[in-house]
């Protein structure tokens, strides 16, 4: 995706996707509002939206980071422990999704 590509540049890792609001029912956008600031806050995460579906990174976070999750929580796992290992982690705006 070329929103994601642009944002990698020297000294970038990873671009994490975000988007400015989720669609869907009331109650699916009021419990990832709830989730979200959860995560974020246990985790002391820095972006915007850890489940975005878009993201573009280097080979080098997949090489050094090791994930064991198998769930929905692995972009969480991911985000976490780039974030932890030194990453340099930017956002890009993507296109709304459901």
């Amino acid at each position: 995706m070329n929103i994601l590509w642009a944002r990698l540049g020297p000294g970038v890792d990873m671009v994490n996707g975000h988007t400015i609001s989720r669609s869907g029912p009331m109650p699916r956008v009021s419990i990832g509002r709830v989730y979200h600031h959860t995560v974020t806050t246990l985790f002391d995460l820095k972006g915007r939206d850890v489940d975005c579906v878009f993201r573009l990174m280097r080979r080098s976070t997949c090489d050094t980071v090791r994930l064991e999750k198998t769930s929905a929580v692995i972009c969480l796992e991911m985000i976490d422990k780039d974030q932890d290992a030194g990453f340099a982690i930017v956002e890009a705006l993507c296109p709304r999704h459901s």
